[in-house]
């Protein structure tokens, strides 16, 4: 489950580094007297005035570095700032390039501001008189390192190395440091010492052999280091440096905490984080799907990233388009690319974006030897202008470079009319520039470039015209793209199983008496209505079940050609899917309508991967604990209403979710806050530090349910142990809220308390299995009616809601978690039996609400605000179509079958060892029916980034 409320969508990144707010900027700097200043001169003033107080404090001192560190210090707890960790030597911290991007003063056009007319400058009023410091610095860049407190760690490695100590103490250069302080290093867990060969390459990047004090850093995005890169042809590898509304900051993610620091032969800039050389372009594409997976996709179908990594190239530049990018071509020219038709189309396209042996910065160009077609303007003009022609992949087609430099400010714009949206990511063997825009070239030589309008296929095929070799298929593409395969038939092919018209569903006289009959037979079933009229009712529920999940399967686009079973479209994510599936093993659960279970039955077995335990290649990198636990419980969903099974040679729905719940045990985290799961799997994504509820409630649900479904108390301890944790942390309060999460970096001291249905559901169900488990127990009977009263705040009238509707800020996500507290207490009405008629009321009258939004202008789609009647809300998706069905199809439990366990009817096969880590004991559990298909044990994606590979990266957003 991402966490979209933080991270931007790359379409939009091309407006991602945008001047801030005036007023904002004037708060966190120090402001000028000269009100008449742009607001340019007041930020660069600004900047000047904070490093005169910075130098006044260390004017007379003997240990520069730690008073200017100090003085750093001093200044931050002033503002209530904390300094944060933006990468790790094993995590790659996106959020910390997010933060920077956001704030980071560089999205002016150079272009445009050159052309304004200049205005003489006004003479500067300084804040203060200007300090004229007594005495000149004594101390080389080493001997200020090696005696400062604050910097004893980096000491301690430097003096590893005679031959860097004497540079640091020479006087050979005016060099520049950006020296990382001891609080750095504490970042880094203590693990074995990476060897002498690998630290001296690292100390070398934090080495400039050029003078850069702070003044300078604001005219300049790259800054080259002493570490010779081989795969530059021996150039020096750069650092990427920009200010934002924190300051100063390196590669994105290392803030400079204390600048100009001055010694006799350089300047030493104290930094929060170390600076880890970066890995190789395509490493960065690869380990970046949210932003890149179209290119790399691309990349990857084409062998071009084998023909590139297989190639000696000395640098290169790669113009990396991002998914929105290739979005704005269409899905008809996306499908085509991506077809066995198309692919020739696409290699070309992909090799228009690659330039080998040229590596072009913002600011700095490493040239190959022959350089005599790149027509290149080697000087800046006066405007501060550079042009280049430089050669891609693509034959004779050449891409045309035009870099214009405004103060700090640059502009690179290609072929005239695409903008670089993100500038200047370091890579290993070269430089990235993301586009928010996919190159396409003219359709002649010096014909008009492309600038992002609308292209038929006949256009842009025409556009390589002569770059590809003759296809014999592309003839037929247009004939294929309507051509189902033999399992995947069009949705409008589906039997709409309703033996009335939908408009039914809407005019809910007919429901709304339906559940009254059901709620007045359960409580005197002799006195009230007949079977037969018992059961016409139950059919009448059915039958609006059935159009909603009508309106549900028609979102779905997996069983299409070319698509991929188990995925929804935008904006959907993965866990999303897995949830829907689940909700439509519940519709054949209630309904006995096997219309769709095909589809379902085929979507979860592709997204169980190959090993069966739900972390797939396509989704593994980004994967949460969340999301693999979705999936994991509509296995068991599947398994405890005897959904059919798959084939003999396949593992049953039980041995899958035995399989996630062994790989998230093994994720168990005792290094903070006592226990717990991450909401995160993997380091690198954002939300690694976030210990929340739902990833937990889910390992306590599906824990709680394979304990009651194979009788195992292993599982019932991992429950116990589980809730223990949330409670112990105060995710649960006393009367038995449950809030959303909290953080490692606080030790999980400081709750975040928003509320959401899904949380308070998962832990009812799981909570409601454990008293079924236990035979009644008094302790979890406590707890289920705990949770139940806790869920009133959840409900208006007697209607469910989530807290958001009131104010229209739920997002896609939101928007289906009334689904899952719908199933969830229906399943514990039947489960926990004393919960059954304050469940059943909130469910009758929320799904006469909920059937009073389908409407949608079809009959068949749902809306998303249940309390505001009939009249329709303006919404639909699947998020909405989900909690509609959910609801609607609860009220069936009444008369649904029991939910089974492997000695009450269960035929799913199991296996305790499915999916195990080395680190879980699974001898003790104990498995249901074992049969060779079933011991498909899934291993672990090992998320080991290597040293070189890590922070180098964070110049990449992620997200979403």
């Amino acid at each position: 489950m991402k966490f979209i409320t933080i991270v931007l969508p790359l379409a939009a990144l091309s407006t991602a580094f945008v001047v801030p707010d005036e007023k904002i900027t004037e708060q966190l700097a120090l402001q000028s007297q000269e009100e008449n200043l742009s607001y340019l001169d007041r930020i660069l003033n600004s900047w000047s005035g904070i490093e005169e107080i910075v130098e006044d404090a260390v004017a007379y001192s003997e240990n520069a570095i730690d008073n200017a560190i100090n003085s750093a210090s001093d200044a931050a707890k002033q503002a209530k700032n904390s300094f944060q960790c933006y990468a790790s030597m094993t995590a790659f911290d996106t959020q910390g390039w997010l933060d920077s991007a956001i704030s980071t003063v560089e999205d002016i056009d150079a272009f445009e501001w050159m052309s304004r007319p200049k205005h003489p400058k006004r003479p500067k009023h300084p804040h203060h008189p200007p300090h004229h410091p007594h005495h000149k610095p004594n101390k080389t860049i080493y001997e200020l390192i090696n005696g400062s407190k604050y910097t004893t760690k980096l000491a301690k490695l430097i003096n590893e190395y005679p031959d860097l100590v004497e540079v640091l103490n020479g006087t050979a250069a005016n060099y520049t440091v950006f020296a990382p302080t001891d609080k750095a290093f504490e970042k880094i867990p203590g693990h074995h010492k990476p060897s002498a060969e690998v630290i001296k390459r690292v100390l070398a990047y934090h080495v400039s052999p050029e003078f850069y004090p702070a003044a300078k850093i604001l005219f300049t995005h790259t800054i080259p280091t002493a570490l010779g890169e081989k795969a530059l042809g021996g150039e020096p590898q750069r650092l990427r440096v920009g200010l934002g509304l924190k300051g100063l900051h390196v590669n994105f993610y290392s803030k400079v905490v204390a600048p100009n620091i001055f010694g006799t032969n350089g300047v030493i800039h104290g930094v929060d984080s170390l600076l880890l050389p970066p890995p190789n372009a395509l490493k960065i594409i690869e380990i970046l799907p949210g932003e890149f997976s179209t290119f790399q996709l691309g990349l990857l179908k084409t062998s071009l990233s084998e023909d590139i990594a297989e190639s000696y190239h000395a640098g290169g530049t790669l113009f990396a388009p991002s998914n929105g990018a290739f979005k704005k071509l269409g899905p008809k020219i996306n499908a085509f690319l991506f077809s066995k038709f198309g692919e020739k189309y696409l290699k070309a396209l992909l090799k228009y974006h690659v330039v080998a042996n040229q590596t072009l910065y913002s600011d700095a160009f490493y040239k190959s030897k022959d350089t005599s077609e790149l027509n290149v303007v080697d000087d800046v003009d006066a405007e501060g202008r550079f042009h280049a022609d430089l050669p891609t992949l693509l034959g004779s087609k050449s891409l045309s470079i035009d870099i214009a430099r405004w103060a700090g400010f640059i502009t690179i714009h290609i072929n005239t009319f695409t903008t670089v949206a993100i500038q200047d990511g370091i890579a290993k063997d070269g430089v990235i520039h993301v586009l928010g825009q996919v190159l396409i070239p003219p359709k002649t030589p010096g014909g008009t470039a492309y600038a992002g309008e609308d292209l038929s296929l006949e256009d842009f095929k025409e556009r390589f015209a002569g770059l590809v070799g003759e296809d014999e298929y592309v003839d037929d593409f247009s004939n294929a793209t309507l051509r189902p395969t033999a399992t995947a038939a069009p949705l409008t092919t589906y039997p709409q199983t309703v033996t009335s018209s939908p408009i039914e569903l809407i005019h809910l006289s007919a429901l709304d008496r339906t559940l009254k009959i059901i709620e007045l037979r359960r409580k005197n079933p002799d006195a009230y209505a007949s079977q037969a009229v018992f059961s016409q009712q139950v059919a009448s529920i059915k039958n609006a079940a059935s159009t909603v999940a009508y309106g549900l399967m028609s979102f779905y686009t997996g069983n299409h050609t070319g698509d991929v079973p188990g995925n929804l479209p935008d904006p959907y994510y993965w866990w999303e899917a897995g949830a829907m599936f689940g909700i439509m093993v519940d519709y054949w659960f209630y309904t006995g309508d096997e219309t769709y279970n095909n589809e379902t039955k085929a979507a979860i077995l592709h997204q169980a991967g190959d090993d069966y335990d739900f972390m797939p290649v396509n989704q593994t990198k980004t994967e949460g604990n969340d999301d693999q636990g979705f999936w994991g419980m509509t296995a068991l969903e599947a398994a405890e209403m005897n959904f059919p099974n798959p084939d003999d040679d396949t593992p049953g729905w039980i041995a899958m979710a035995q399989a996630v719940f062994n790989l998230m045990a093994t994720r168990w985290d005792n290094t903070t806050c006592g226990g717990g799961l991450r909401w995160q799997i993997f380091s690198f994504n954002v939300g690694y530090t976030y210990k929340n509820s739902i990833a937990n409630g889910c390992l306590f649900n599906i824990a709680a349910r394979l304990a009651r479904y194979t009788g195992n108390q292993t599982y019932a301890d991992w429950a116990v142990k589980t809730w223990d944790w949330i409670d112990a942390v105060g995710l649960i309060s006393d009367d038995y809220a449950v809030y959303d999460g909290t953080s490692d970096t606080n030790n999980c001291t400081v709750i975040s308390e928003a509320l959401y249905t899904y949380n308070n559901g998962v832990y009812l169900f799981g909570a409601a299995v454990m008293y079924n488990y236990t035979n009644g127990s008094s302790l979890w009977q406590n707890r289920v009616s705990g949770l139940l009263n806790a869920s009133s705040s959840f409900f208006s009238d007697g209607i469910m809601i989530e807290l958001c509707e009131a104010g229209g800020t739920c997002d896609t996500d939101q928007k289906s978690f009334k689904a899952y507290l719908s199933r969830w207490m229906a399943a514990t009405s039947q489960l926990a039996p004393f919960t059954a008629p304050t469940i059943q009321a909130y469910l009758k009258t929320s799904a006469v609400a909920a059937a009073l939004q389908c409407d949608g202008g079809t009959g068949t789609q749902c809306g998303e605000k249940w309390t505001v009647g009939s009249a329709t809300d303006g919404t639909i998706g699947v998020g909405q179509q989900m909690s509609a069905l959910s609801v609607i199809q609860a009220n069936l439990i009444t008369s649904a079958p029991a939910l089974v366990t492997n000695t009450t009817g269960g035929t799913s096969q199991g296996n305790a060892a499915a999916g195990s880590a080395s680190s879980v004991d699974t001898s003790s559990l104990v498995s249901s029916t074992t049969t060779t298909a079933d011991r498909a044990g899934a291993g672990i994606l090992t998320a080991l980034m290597i040293f070189s590979i890590l922070a180098g990266t964070a110049f990449m957003v992620t997200g979403q």
